[in-house]
């Protein structure tokens, strides 16, 4: 309870100071400052508080972000989030080495017939399953009452394709937290970054055929779909590239590592949003490199091509925590749950469709890989996470779709933020009942120590 009375302390102290005592105007940046020193602070006392309850940290981080945000109590406004994107950026880039570090290609190979089938099985269910089940009630959905059957599948078929998309980030945040080893981690770890990048992929597809439909006129933007290949394809040729210098510095000079890894994602961030602005400011071109996917092929680089593969990861697990504080608070401070408000019902429809589907394809791709018994009860639980991506596909919705696709973009997002908040409790739940968490395995030592004497006397 000391740490729930600290929190309130906390909250209360800085709704005080932001609401009710006037602030100079000469004050911006530093009560942008502040404020986020407050939201961090809090984030943390409300993680901690949590993990007592048996919930992950990260939702902690979440609902801290969400109750000073713009949304709740507005400590944090929209503006700041915007002025602290950087930093945000930086975040996810580190935590998308972390996550191509944790890939073994020894575990790859050991586990590709699990990953394989829970990639491709779950991928497809969710996607027709979604999909299906819209058009099945396209009167009463508001986007599709009216139309043609065609467009309705299109707008379906969108929803569908969004649904498939993960979080690498949250995924790879519960797993440093728990400790987890083992291979139901693995194959989670591997379908959920795989999942990440052809995501992109299918709903770029997805969102070039429903905009034919809705213009018959319009041909398939080839050129779209050849843009974003090219992106993905740079971007992980130049983490190779990157992977193999952090290599040589680990090998050559191995100095302030914690810095230079930090150092290296800051580059990333930079060098990635600054091209993209150049190009498209001086040559009207928009490429855009993917920060995340440079900095995994990277990870992934250091982990398998090189002999410190290990250290690397000791570095990333030693920064991780305020990493992903700030990360994950953040990004509770930028979901809208205006949104929330106004469509819940559609949103809690929408992610009770994803749960059921990403359910029944994790089920049934178990089974058809042999998976054990006890790791396919649980497996559909570990892929509810949604974020990053997810927000980043939506953006694409208004833009293909004036007339209609800002309001259907405000149920993605809600649909977003219900996933952000279950997927993180869905893991740990998962983990924790196949035994690969460090509780989990100390408890079964603990279990074989008491053991070992009775079995001693008989």
């Amino acid at each position: 309870m000391d740490r729930l009375f600290a929190f309130a302390v906390i909250a209360g102290a800085t709704y005080l100071l932001f609401r009710v005592v006037p602030a100079p105007s000469t004050a911006g940046g530093a009560a942008s400052t502040l404020a986020f020193g407050f939201v961090i602070l809090g984030a943390y006392l409300a993680a901690r508080f949590l993990t007592r309850l048996r919930l992950p940290r990260i939702t902690g981080f979440i609902l801290a972000g969400m109750l000073f945000g713009p949304s709740l109590l507005g400590l944090v406004t929209r503006d700041v989030v915007q002025e602290l994107r950087l930093v945000d950026d930086l975040a996810l880039t580190f935590i998308a080495m972390a996550a191509g570090g944790e890939l073994r290609l020894d575990m790859l190979r050991e586990r590709k017939r699990s990953i394989i089938f829970t990639l491709v099985g779950s991928m497809l269910v969710v996607f027709i399953g979604v999909t299906l089940s819209l058009v099945m009630i396209r009167s009463s959905f508001p986007f599709s009452a009216g139309r043609s059957l065609a467009q309705s599948i299109a707008i379906a078929a969108i929803g569908g394709a969004l649904a498939v998309a993960r979080s690498p980030s949250s995924v790879i945040a519960i797993i440093s937290e728990t400790k987890a080893k083992g291979p139901f981690t693995e194959m989670v770890l591997g379908v959920t970054i795989a999942v990440d990048v052809l995501a992109i992929f299918v709903f770029a597809v997805t969102l070039s055929l429903s905009t034919v439909i809705f213009a018959p006129g319009k041909s398939i933007d080839v050129t779209f779909l050849l843009l974003i290949g090219a992106e993905v394809t740079s971007s992980v040729l130049l983490g190779l590239l990157l992977g193999k210098a952090m290599a040589l510095y680990l090998e050559k000079i191995r100095a302030e590592l914690t810095i230079f890894t930090l150092g290296v994602a800051f580059l990333v961030t930079k060098v990635s949003g600054g091209l993209a602005h150049l190009l498209d400011a001086h040559l009207s071109m928009r490429f855009h490199l993917e920060p995340m996917l440079i900095c995994m092929a990277a990870g992934f680089i250091v982990q398998n091509f090189s002999s410190h593969g290990e250290g690397f990861l000791r570095v990333i697990d030693r920064s991780s925590l305020p990493i992903y504080t700030i990360f994950f608070a953040m990004s509770g401070a930028a979901l809208r749950l205006e949104a929330l408000r106004t469509t819940w019902h559609w949103a809690l429809t929408l992610v009770g469709m994803r749960t059921f589907f990403m359910y029944a394809g994790c089920v049934g791709a178990g089974r058809l890989a042999g998976d054990p018994p006890a790791a396919t009860r649980v497996s559909g639980l570990s892929f509810l996470t949604q974020a990053g991506v997810s927000l980043g596909l939506v953006k694409l919705v208004i833009e293909a779709f004036p007339t209609f696709g800002a309001d259907y973009a405000t149920l993605l997002v809600a649909t977003i933020t219900i996933n952000q908040i279950i997927g993180p409790v869905g893991l740990k739940l998962a983990l924790s009942h196949v035994g690969e968490t460090r509780e989990a395995r100390l408890a079964r030592v603990r279990g074989i120590t008491r053991q070992e004497p009775d079995d001693h006397l008989s």
